[in-house]
């Protein structure tokens, strides 16, 4: 082989293996970016629930003050869910929020 050839393929090897880290390295950034909106829509989610739970906690406070029978739990998320026009997801239940924490 003459010396053009040989560093013409060196050449070409050498855009090529670029190419394929510069794809590899797009990759990973995406999914960066993925695993980041993923973990915001958590974060929202999870804010909701807890705006939700502080609504039913107050329901439940009020009803326990001024009545001798308390509602249930399921009353008084219903009672939340029509006055605050909020509603709890269920994703972050104490057993799926253990899951999440480990």
């Amino acid at each position: 082989m003459s010396n053009d050839i040989t560093v013409a393929i060196i050449n070409a090897s050498g855009a090529i293996l670029a190419s394929i880290i510069a794809a590899t390295v797009a990759v990973f950034i995406g999914k960066k970016f993925e695993n980041q909106k993923r973990l915001k829509e958590k974060l929202s989610k999870a804010v909701l629930d807890i705006q939700f739970l502080l609504k039913v906690e107050e329901l439940h406070c009020n009803d326990k003050n001024g009545l001798p029978d308390v509602l249930g739990k399921n009353s008084i998320r219903s009672n939340a869910r029509d006055l605050f026009e909020l509603d709890y997801s269920g994703e972050f239940s104490p057993s799926k929020a253990k899951e999440f924490i480990q």
